[in-house]
């Protein structure tokens, strides 16, 4: 089966590239490769999605493409690295060429498959656990504050509870009171149906400064993308609401994003996502983006998911001189990627 031998091929890519890292006598090489074992290993954990899905995804044709897509763009990513530092790289071609062979083989195989919607429309009512306009009335099970009115004064130890006291397929709802958060939140693959609400846009605001371009093309952190968000989701079914998440790099930072978000079936409502270039990384799989604020110059929206923005303002920053603005720049790179964005917001 083309799907199978594709797990196969990512798994080889992962422990070929976990090799090279571990011996790799440099930085920012190093570096880059290390997140490419991530990417490889998340390949074949969303192909094995593709292949073996979960009960509770009550997947269709089209969520297995979507799946398959995102292996590519793991891929992508992984390249991407390289490229922003100008970096080259002959043994990477050789590790990912039959991989994405594979994976457009069978998505070329899943588009002869009947789709279940045949109206053309974007299906974004993902099920009735989401909720939006009750968020904010929801009994969460833990509470983020600054000053000890809460059970815990960091978001990322919030989340670290979670990943141990959820219980398997509940929502687990976090709520962040009002307050700046100076913190880096990453929300792991495995802590899946995290619900996460604050006071409200501009009340409760997560920040951080991060950037990979600029002086940090000398540091070990050249090329790595990722890791300048402020905040990264890659569980399934993320929900957020009433959230300002921030990167205050400035336009002098280059890349610097405020959320990276690789979540399938993940909904922001009535959030704001500030930044300047690449604020907001919809990296892969399905998404929703409801009544937001986005704020950015170059390429701020950004990525390969498969995503609708409904009723969201976009909002242009000043650029260095001399650059340009340009609010989105899509990562597809095959025709039977079934990717794209809908727009149904105002710049």
């Amino acid at each position: 089966m083309a799907i199978q031998s594709a797990i196969d091929e990512a798994r080889a890519a992962y422990n070929k590239t976990h090799v090279i890292e571990s011996t790799y006598p440099n930085v920012p090489g190093k570096s880059l490769w290390g997140s490419c074992v991530y990417y490889f290993d998340r390949t074949a954990s969303t192909l094995n999605m593709a292949l073996n899905p979960d009960h509770d995804l009550q997947s269709t044709p089209l969520d297995v493409q979507t799946w398959l897509s995102a292996g590519l763009t793991y891929i992508t990513v992984c390249h991407k690295g390289f490229e922003l530092i100008n970096m080259t790289n002959t043994m990477l071609p050789v590790i990912t060429t039959s991989l994405t062979e594979l994976i457009v083989n069978s998505l070329a195989i899943s588009v002869t498959i009947p789709s279940s919607n045949t109206n053309g429309l974007v299906n974004v009512n993902f099920s009735d656990e989401y909720k939006l306009a009750d968020l904010a009335n929801e009994k969460p099970d833990v509470v983020v504050a600054q000053h000890s009115s809460g059970d815990f004064t960091s978001i990322q130890k919030a989340v670290d509870y979670a990943m141990t006291h959820r219980m398997p397929r509940k929502r687990f709802v976090i709520y962040v009171k009002a307050g700046i958060y100076n913190e880096y939140v990453e929300i792991a693959e495995t802590v899946k149906y995290i619900t996460m609400y604050g006071d409200g846009i501009n009340k409760t605001i997560i920040t951080g400064n991060r950037h990979c371009g600029g002086d940090m093309l000398k540091s070990s952190k050249a090329g790595d993308l990722q890791g300048s968000a402020t905040f990264k989701v890659w569980s399934r079914k993320f929900i957020a609401r009433g959230i300002t998440f921030r990167n205050t790099a400035g336009p002098q930072g280059e890349q610097a994003l405020a959320v990276l978000s690789s979540s399938d079936k993940s909904t922001f409502y009535h959030c704001s996502f500030e930044g300047y270039q690449d604020t907001l990384l919809t990296m892969a799989y399905t998404q929703f983006y409801k009544e937001c604020q986005i704020f950015g110059t170059v390429d701020f929206i950004f990525g390969g998911a498969r995503a609708v923005f409904q009723d969201c303002n976009i909002f242009f920053r000043k650029p260095l001189p001399g650059s340009g603005l340009v609010v989105t720049a899509h990562g597809r790179n095959n025709d039977y990627e079934p990717t794209y964005w809908v727009f149904i917001s105002r710049v």
